[in-house]
């Protein structure tokens, strides 16, 4: 496989993360990581190359990539989609039982580089993260051959690179660079932490404590009226910014024919609760989509909704729905449109024709 065609395999891959598709860890390792391998030049059909379920003393890692054969050189961990986090333990205990220079960690959308020899904590000993869902596809292409092409491998360049990459200064660069940008989008997303933090520090100064919406409207309010530098200024505070923040929005549902007017979380419970009664497999695929970095939309189990060190949340902002399924419900009516419509792209279209969703302000 060429270049180009590595390419359009990652915008393929990003295109099915996007629908929900990779509902397993086997459609993972399958439909993402074997084809991947294959793209950058692994012959994945050599069982001396690439063993899956790599034995080491009672226990198995999903693949060890070999050079020469039978000699692993890297071992690959592969999870479902949204579930590695936590799972680089079982990696590096598997590098240490053999030496082996080089560890990845995927769930298919994520992949992350290690050099389990260097010193540090899991995370300090982390190369690169590449993601296929949120990174543009050419750089996500030259990570995946830098560090992981079986070209690269045999020269030695694999393990010269992630070393070069690890110990170069280039990237406290980049975080300068992208620390304002990312300020940016977390207030023009209005990510719940965000605006959880800033509910909780009103509460603290005056005694009580902002919804979401409010949050979320008063952080639009700032970005919409001064256009400003978001990552250094102090912004004040004027009757104009106060007056916005006090408009409302209601969700226009029509479900079956059905007209009703909600609040946020009421149209949040309805359309997912509807759809849980009329296309249960739908809710499988939702919760296989891409969520937010340290939240889950919706969960098995309420507890894994919000961060493990604010487990109020979950008692507090979590609803039973049919199926053994919990959703989360402290989002702002932004963010809960957006969370409707990436279940309305992965449910039934039967479903879908059925429900129509519109937000006004009053």
């Amino acid at each position: 496989m060429n270049y180009n065609e590595l390419i359009k395999l990652i915008n393929t891959i990003r295109s099915n993360l996007s629908k929900g598709l990779y509902t397993s860890e086997a459609a993972v390792a399958q439909s993402i990581v074997l084809p991947v391998l294959q793209a950058i030049g692994w012959p994945t059909h050599d069982p001396s190359i690439v063993i899956p379920e790599y034995n080491i003393e009672g226990r198995r890692v999903d693949y060890a990539l070999c050079y020469p054969p039978n000699k692993p050189y890297v071992f690959l961990e592969v999870k479902r989609v949204g579930n590695s986090r936590n799972a680089d333990r079982q990696l590096f205990e598997y590098s240490f039982h053999t030496g082996v220079p080089l560890a990845v960690l995927t769930d298919g959308r994520e992949w992350e580089f290690y050099l389990p020899g260097e010193q540090g904590s899991y995370d300090e000993r982390k190369v690169y993260k590449v993601d296929l869902y949120e990174q543009e596809s050419k750089n996500a292409a030259d990570k995946l051959l830098r560090y992981l092409s079986f070209d690269n491998v045999k020269s030695g360049n694999a393990i010269t690179n992630a070393r070069t990459d690890y110990e170069s200064v280039s990237k406290m660069r980049l975080v300068k660079h992208y620390l304002p940008l990312a300020w940016s989008e977390l207030l023009k997303d209005e990510d719940p932490i965000l605006l959880e933090l800033l509910a909780e520090k009103v509460e603290d100064m005056c005694g009580y404590k902002p919804s979401v919406d409010e949050c979320g409207n008063f952080v639009t309010s700032l970005i919409d009226i001064y256009n400003i530098n978001l990552h250094n200024a102090t912004i004040p505070i004027s009757n104009k910014v106060l007056k916005k923040t006090r408009k409302k929005k209601i969700f226009v549902l029509i479900i079956e024919g059905e007209k009703l007017e909600l609040n946020a979380k009421s149209a949040l419970l309805k359309v997912f609760n509807y759809v849980a009664e009329e296309n249960p497999a739908a809710l499988d695929r939702f919760s296989s989509l891409p969520h937010g970095k340290k939240r889950r939309y919706l969960a098995r189990n309420k507890y894994k909704l919000y961060p493990p060190d604010r487990k109020y949340l979950s008692e507090k902002y979590s609803v039973e729905i049919p199926g053994g399924w919990w959703l989360g419900t402290n989002y702002s009516s932004k963010n809960i449109d957006k969370i409707l419509h990436k279940l309305l792209e992965v449910t039934d279209p039967i479903v879908r024709r059925k429900i129509s969703i519109e937000i006004r302000e009053v």
